[in-house]
């Protein structure tokens, strides 16, 4: 996929032709190679090469041969730069039982690096174009928009910027949760408290309000049916379903819930309101975050379609009738049955989900369909994916991007004061506040302190890398200290090495004046070139893994290249004008590079800190 010839992409080019000549040579078909050479990048430990393959253990099995005996024949069949002018290769060495490794000449890091230093970024690179959509973010409406959201939100943003970069057509979309029997409950607590001008003022502080209102009052009333259920035990049984009979607030809500879902004006206009009220708050928190989406749809928007989808169900012969519900079963695939309709007729997530993606599948034709959701849901999304295919709604790749829990320090669940879960907005809140503590002990003088927005584009920095550099598969843990640091692998610190980096640009006067054209010699230092050249191999591995942190352990690993470079050869101060010249513009890729890679993060990369 990547947009030059990398020092990675060499080798792979040549341990490929190596191993179409070796498996003609012993009469076995092109067509048995392995797929993945398994090349993997050695970084410091120069004993080993620069890149190590084990194509040989691969290729074992197919041959009837050892790694060992297939290394060595392999080995012999790689051209070495002794032997031909046009080889990078120094030499190859086995180790082991049938590592092969490989030493590169350094030319080919100046050749690479001179080409790379020739485009300009940001690249596109060159993948295989394809419509993608992506869903994420995707609250809950008239809900505070949690830490939980946050991070799918962010990881979501990174994705659909890997894929906009690497050439895809990308619809960003946000599935809204504004159906169930919550709603119901929140229309009865508007109709019976609610005050329009104070939502329009203050939407989900006062839609959670009603909500949380309706539930205590809810429970009042339960309360006080208790010494009524048990002296008439028959009560109980009311509502096999609940267990217990309804109170009267609670059958209330079921009525309200029960008009929505047959199409009431009144309750559709009430849930079209709150929609728009929670999107109006939510889009403020987008835009500090900057993120955005192309489609913006709620569940309820499919509602209408969902006698069409049981026809085709029915049609096919997997819609079953259970104690009046509506099933498809998922036996044969070991799997629980999935609810699609409830026997007073109300609609289940599944019913929703799969409604949205055969209007996803219609509209859109797209190629492929990541759902960035967390792990709880990963027993949910294979039913959904099971049942899509069994009725044809597979036209599309549909893939589960699961991430793990947020949690404060000591992996403790972050809460506020009063046991409540903490929302996005109170985090950055935190967040902003410890960091401008941090700016105003490392700028005492108010009139050395960078500007406000700068304070917050490190608290936004340092919320997103957090979240951005663990596997996503894995649990975060927000420790504000680290976060914020300026030293340790944290967003400030990438952050401060841009900003350093620039700084020295600027008085050195090149920063804006730089042409990519300029010549330079020899003398360059091959460690940094190595690391920059790293940038398109590290973003194929996102992609295929779809996952940050190889992109933020790259940034984190090319930012301490470069300090250590800094600090080791003092620039500015080089009297060799040439030297200093060669110097200087591979800072300028460098910082270029470092800018593209926070971009890709979502992270604002500001001159001065």
């Amino acid at each position: 996929m990547g947009f030059l010839l990398t020092p990675r992409e060499y080798i792979q080019n040549t341990l490929r032709e190596a191993m179409e000549a070796y498996l003609k040579n012993n009469k076995i078909a092109s067509s048995q190679a392995p797929r993945n050479d398994n090349i993997e990048s050695k970084g410091n430990r120069e004993q080993f090469g620069d890149f190590s393959s084990t194509v040989a253990f691969q290729l074992a099995p197919i041959v009837k041969k050892s790694p060992l005996e297939i290394a060595k024949e392999i080995v012999a069949l790689i051209p070495l730069a002794r032997n031909d002018s046009s080889s990078y290769i120094q030499k190859v060495e086995i180790a082991g039982n049938g590592f092969i490794n490989f030493f590169l000449d350094e030319k080919i890091y100046r050749d690479s690096f001179r080409e790379f230093s020739l485009k300009s970024l940001p690249i596109v690179m060159a993948g295989k174009e394809s419509k993608v959509i992506i869903e994420f973010s995707s609250p809950n409406v008239a809900k505070p928009f949690h830490i939980g959201h946050l991070r799918n939100t962010v990881l979501g943003e990174f994705l659909s910027r890997l894929h906009e970069y690497t050439n895809h057509n990308v619809i960003r979309w946000n599935h809204l949760g504004d159906w169930g029997t919550q709603f119901g409950k929140l229309i009865v607590a508007y109709k019976k408290w609610g005050d329009e001008k104070k939502i329009d003022k203050n939407p989900i502080t006062e839609l959670l309000y009603l909500y949380v209102k309706f539930t205590n009052e809810a429970k009042k009333e339960r309360e006080s049916l208790a010494p009524l259920e048990k002296s008439r035990p028959e009560a109980a049984g009311a509502v096999p379903e609940a267990g217990r009979s309804l109170t009267g607030l609670e059958q209330q809500a079921r009525d309200e819930f029960n008009k929505l879902e047959k199409g009431d004006a009144v309750n559709i206009e009430l849930l079209k309101w709150f929609q728009k009220e929670t999107i109006k708050e939510f889009s403020l928190l987008y835009k500090r975050l900057d993120s955005r989406f192309d489609v913006i749809k709620g569940e309820s928007s499919y509602i209408a379609g969902k006698e069409k989808l049981f026809g085709l169900l029915s049609k096919k012969g997997f819609l079953e009738k259970s104690e009046g519900a509506k099933i498809v079963s998922l036996e044969s695939e070991g799997m629980l049955p999935v609810l699609l309709e409830k026997s007073d007729g109300a609609t289940l997530y599944h019913t929703r989900d799969l409604l949205s993606l055969q209007y996803r599948l219609e509209k859109y034709h797209p190629d492929r369909i990541l759902y960035v959701v967390g792990d709880e849901q990963t027993l949910y999304l294979k039913q959904l994916f099971v049942v899509a295919k069994k009725i044809g709604l597979n036209a599309a790749d549909l893939q589960h991007v699961s991430y793990g829990l947020v949690f404060g320090p000591g992996k403790k669940k972050l809460s506020t004061r009063e046991g409540n879960v903490i929302t996005a907005n109170e985090i950055i809140k935190d967040v902003l506040f410890k960091a401008s503590a941090v700016m105003h002990e490392k700028h005492p003088d108010a009139a050395t302190r960078p500007p406000t927005k700068v304070t917050e584009d490190i608290a936004l920095g340092a919320i997103k890398y957090n979240l951005l550099k663990e596997s996503r598969q894995s649990d975060v843990v927000f420790d504000f200290d680290a976060m914020l640091s300026f030293q340790g692998n944290s967003g400030p610190y990438l952050q401060y090495t841009y900003a350093r980096i620039s700084k020295i640009l600027s008085r050195a006067g090149i920063f804006a004046s730089a042409k990519r054209d300029m010549l330079y010699g020899d003398r360059t230092d091959i460690a940094v070139m190595k690391k920059i050249l790293e940038f398109s191999d590290v973003l194929d591995t996102c992609m295929q893994i779809l996952s940050s942190h190889p992109l933020a352990e790259y940034l984190f690993s090319l930012a301490n290249e470069l300090n250590a470079f800094y600090e080791k050869n003092p620039i500015l101060k080089d009297e060799d004008a040439k030297r200093r010249k060669q110097r200087l513009y591979m800072l300028r890729i460098s910082a270029d590079v470092l800018q593209q890679g926070l971009e890709l993060l979502g992270i604002q990369a500001p001159k001065q800190i």
